[in-house]
């Protein structure tokens, strides 16, 4: 019995036939055929590619096809560019779904895969179902054969080769080039990223670089799915270019003759500085190169004419050559200086003027404009006040100065140049102190005089306003001691003219001279005090009596009579002058001549 299924049961009997017809027909035998190979192809239904990964997903065959038991699935992924293929199998049992997925790994991006899906049984493969798919993109791989030249001071050509054709993953979009700086001076420059398009170019110029610098040059590619890692790093040095201007130039004048130049470093050195020029140019036109073979930023320049405009422009050099377009400094030297009046002397008179004398100078820078006293107190620096002097004038009065005050004086030349007319000052007569007359006192900086006159008037007023309520408690103590003498006599006392005589002074008393009263605030402080104990205890009178007195007085000096005393009389012990203490306490003063000296207290 042949063209029978596999893997399938029947049921077999054998019936005898001749001429005559059919016989009867033997029992019935069941029977199986063998397995086979599955007669028809697995059904593909999806196939998802990545860069390196294929996923294949399939439906199981029918049962009345797979003639036997299906062991599993055989897979293969065959790349034919690459000369690679890949064999999995997915076995299966009873339980096995009717969709089946399985992922090839760890293939070649952008690479075209012939992927194929066949069932088997014990008798061996069946039709296989074939799909063709390309993994995706991928990042490349680094170019090859990396190099420059021609190398500039701010460019430089850099050549490249692509990735071999396995190692592109994709196709190339562009190359990016990109250069890391550091300058020998240790000065980081931003990097440089260049992307070239399209990818078939393999040379670029690099340019905008800094001279003198040190680059890392590193190529990558670039596919759609990113960029690829760089190559190998490629190092190169451009080449020093001429600097930049030297900043903050500054020209300061130190003489008639000469003047100090001073300036920082160019911002933009591009290479190791040798020096620096400066190119001076006069008023009248002429020109000077000075070269400086240092890197120092301060050099003096000597032999130049008074009173003369310059120009100076300052430039930096290195090998590559020199800075351009640097802005030029002005600067005007001094005029020569005049000598300093002869003849100079300075003379007080009094106690607030002092006359200054002099003589013209023996030579001029310029014609004669006039002189200019300056003085000062001594140890005030800074508080110098001036006079000016026409040019026809050899002496100056100078007044209103403090008494008794040590000036310092001198007097220069004002000449003026006939040419530029420029004004300028000669040199100085040699100073000289000169000490107004006056009272000893503290020397004051100007300013502080008028406070202190303020302060001896001040004082003078305290000490006059004193003496006279002095005087006035001495005149109403007199009087109150008269009325108690003439109350103690009981009796008014009066004395013929001719019987009238004055009173001596007894000799044991003290003679004294009267104190001027110009001089009392040149002696200090002073107190007038009568003689109260002695007083009260030769009269002790009641308060009615004191009014009964004053009474008396009023009623006497209405009258116009006198109250003198007569020495003859029974009450004149108690009419006797009496002494009246001045206490005097007197302090270091000043006298006319200004010496010092001390004083005892003592009555006067």
């Amino acid at each position: 019995m042949t063209d029978l299924r596999p893997w399938t049961t029947y049921d077999v009997s054998v019936t005898p036939w001749n001429q005559g017809g059919r016989g009867f027909k033997s029992n019935v035998v069941d029977c199986k055929t063998e397995q086979g190979v599955p007669s028809v192809a697995p059904v593909i239904i999806k196939i998802m590619p990545s860069s390196v990964n294929i996923t294949v997903v399939w439906n199981a065959i029918e049962e009345s096809k797979t003639n036997g038991i299906i062991e599993g699935y055989r897979l293969m992924a065959v790349s034919y560019a690459l000369l690679q293929s890949v064999s999995k199998s997915v076995t299966t049992n009873n339980t096995s779904p009717f969709t089946f997925t399985f992922t090839f790994t760890q293939l070649h991006p952008f690479t075209e895969f012939n992927i194929s899906v066949a069932a088997y049984t014990e008798k061996g493969d069946g039709p296989a179902s074939y799909t063709i798919v390309t993994t995706q993109q991928a990042a490349p791989r680094e170019p090859r054969d990396v190099f420059v030249s021609g190398i500039l001071a701010r460019s430089v050509y850099v050549h490249w080769k692509p990735p071999l054709l396995e190692d592109q993953n994709g196709i190339i979009t562009a190359y990016i080039i990109t250069t890391v700086s550091v300058g020998e001076q240790a000065i980081e420059h931003p990097d440089i990223r260049k992307t070239i398009t399209p990818a078939f170019i393999r040379t670029i110029l690099l340019a905008g670089l800094t001279p003198y610098t040190h680059y890392y040059i590193y190529v990558r590619a670039s596919t759609m799915a990113g960029i690829g890692r760089p190559c190998q790093e490629i190092t190169c040095t451009t080449k020093q270019d001429s600097p930049s201007c030297p900043e903050s130039v500054e020209a300061t004048v130190i003489s008639s003759t000469a003047v100090l130049l001073e300036w920082h470093e160019p911002l933009e050195p591009n290479g190791l500085l040798t020096g620096y020029n400066a190119t001076l140019t006069s008023a009248s036109g002429k020109i000077q190169t000075l070269k400086y073979t240092s890197t120092t930023t301060r050099e003096t320049i000597y032999g130049l004419l008074p009173n003369m405009n310059y120009t100076v422009r300052v430039n930096a050099e290195n090998v590559a050559g020199r800075s351009t377009k640097c802005s030029d400094t002005n600067f005007h030297t001094f005029p020569i200086r005049s000598e300093p009046p002869g003849n100079f002397s300075a003379t007080a008179l009094g106690q607030s003027t002092i006359v200054v004398n002099w003589t013209k100078p023996r030579s001029l820078y310029g014609q004669l404009a006039g002189y200019r006293v300056v003085y000062r107190v001594d140890g005030y620096n800074d508080s110098n006040s001036f006079v000016g002097v026409a040019a026809e004038s050899t002496s100056v009065t100078i007044r209103g100065l403090s008494p008794r005050t040590t000036f310092n004086i001198t007097v220069f030349v004002i000449a003026e140049d006939s040419t530029s007319g420029h004004v300028t000052e000669g040199l100085p007569a040699p100073y000289q102190l000169v000490t107004t007359a006056g009272p000893k006192r503290n020397i004051e900086a100007p300013g502080e005089n008028e406070l202190h006159w303020w302060i001896w008037v001040a004082s003078g007023c305290a000490v006059i306003v004193s003496f006279i309520v002095a005087l006035c408690i001495v005149w109403q103590r007199l009087r109150r001691l008269k009325s108690a003498t003439d109350a103690a006599s009981g009796q008014q006392v009066q004395h013929p003219q001719s019987n009238s005589r004055q009173l001596e002074p007894q000799s044991d008393q003290t003679q004294y001279e009267a104190l001027p009263m110009s001089d009392v605030h040149r002696y200090g402080s002073f107190e007038i005090v009568p003689i109260e104990d002695i007083l009260e205890s030769e009269s002790e009178t009641s308060s009615s009596q004191e009014s009964s007195e004053r009474v008396e007085e009023e009623q006497t000096l209405s009258s116009g009579r006198g109250t003198d005393c007569d020495p003859n009389s029974d009450h004149s012990e108690q009419l006797q002058p009496r002494p009246i203490i001045v206490r005097v306490q007197l302090h270091t003063f000043v006298d006319e001549n200004g010496g010092s000296r001390d004083c005892e207290s003592s009555p006067k």
